[in-house]
């Protein structure tokens, strides 16, 4: 993933600003269609994934675990080659 194919370079008073990049087309355009092919359940998918997204934020409480002394637990970032661990 590569966010920076969104953005372009932009001179500003001597500064260079990051902006969106408008001539890039909108991934949700390409995802569901266009023209008389386009997705009817497009909306609906919006929607569902903003309540799924939200019921999870309310629900959840998304925070590193605690060890014994109250210090946040850093996991290792170790990988296997194994299809299953």
């Amino acid at each position: 993933f590569s966010p920076e194919r969104f953005l372009r370079r932009r001179a500003d008073h001597g500064e260079s600003v990051l902006e969106l990049d408008p001539s890039v087309v909108d991934p949700a355009t390409v995802a569901f269609g266009f023209g008389r092919r386009i997705c009817p359940g497009r909306y609906l998918a919006y929607e569902s994934l903003w309540l799924t997204i939200a019921s999870i934020l309310v629900v959840f409480d998304i925070a590193k675990t605690l060890d014994t002394r109250g210090d946040p637990v850093i996991p290792s970032a170790e990988y296997t080659d194994t299809f299953v661990s």
